[in-house]
């Protein structure tokens, strides 16, 4: 992971609403994990983690939308049921 991954990693775990992270984060950062990650259409992004697979909706068109509270939710337990801590964010 890069720097910019790492800080997108922090901040899910760091924050319960993931204030400010964009969903273009959240995919840099599963890229960044070694997910495959897709976007199926415009408002969903497939991602599979570690055996772990999940599609999250996302505002239609807009990658740069910031995550809602239940999204920053949805995001981190996802990770974490992959396996991802909060430790590898210090890289």
């Amino acid at each position: 992971m890069d720097k910019e991954q790492r800080h997108t990693l922090a901040k899910i775990y760091d924050d319960p609403h993931a204030a400010g992270v964009r969903w273009r984060d959240v995919e840099q950062l599963f890229l960044g994990l070694g997910a495959y990650a897709k976007w199926s259409d415009p408002s969903h992004l497939t991602v599979e983690l570690k055996g772990h697979k999940e599609s999250f909706e996302t505002p239609a068109r807009d990658k740069n939308a910031v995550l809602t509270e239940s999204d920053g939710t949805k995001v981190k337990d996802f990770l974490v049921s992959a396996g991802v801590t909060k430790d590898m964010a210090q890289g």
